[in-house]
């Protein structure tokens, strides 16, 4: 966890997991599984002189073109698709390159959780963990998988972390730094980090 404390202070993984916007999402449940698709070339980076994002259509690592977030019966799987996923590389200077997908999940029960997917170029294959409002939770039986040829980011969170809930409502963002500059994406709306949320996704029966 320390190795990416860095990362978790980075502009959109802080807000994601600290964001307390309200739902601007479709109120309609959703059965079990939904799709949220995103345009592409919408990707920001951030400007190293003054922190600040703006849109580098250039930029096609990281860009989703669609997330979908399935409530299945023990589980809850999260699959990212992007035009591209690069493999983290060794830059050049002493540093290191990553990428981070993270998702914030909010429940009926009140609940309130960040999965993240990270790699780097020293662990491209990546690991996962799970936050809450103050730090990492335990969650036994998270897993993932990143697929660089298929351009793909999956991970898959037991219910049991969530607190078992009725139905859990999503939010998304895809964050790269390759050593000298740091971009993202998100594919709710049109801000730099994401306020509108899904509906809500009931649990899947059978």
């Amino acid at each position: 966890m320390t190795r990416y404390s860095a990362l978790l202070r980075r502009p959109v993984a802080v807000l994601l997991a600290a964001a307390v916007s309200p739902f601007i999402g479709v109120a309609a449940a959703q059965a079990g599984e939904i799709t949220v698709v995103d345009s592409i070339g919408d990707v920001r980076r951030y400007d190293n002189q003054t922190g600040r994002p703006r849109l580098a259509p250039e930029v096609t690592n990281g860009d989703f073109t669609r997330v979908t977030y399935n409530h299945r019966l023990h589980r809850v799987v999260l699959k990212a698709e992007y035009v591209d996923l690069l493999e983290p590389q060794a830059p050049r200077r002493n540093d290191y390159s990553l990428l981070a997908f993270a998702t914030r999940m909010r429940t009926n029960e009140g609940a309130y959780r960040v999965a993240y997917t990270i790699g780097d170029s020293d662990l491209p294959e990546g690991m996962s963990l799970v936050t809450k409002r103050r730090g990492a939770t335990r969650c036994d039986g998270l897993s993932h998988r990143i697929d660089y040829e298929a351009n793909t980011i999956k991970m898959s969170v037991p219910r049991s972390c969530l607190g078992g809930p009725r139905w859990v409502r999503f939010t998304s963002a895809h964050f790269a730094y390759d050593g000298r500059a740091e971009t993202s994406d998100q594919p709710h709306d049109n801000g730099v980090v994401p306020t509108a949320w899904t509906s809500k996704v009931h649990r899947a029966r059978g």
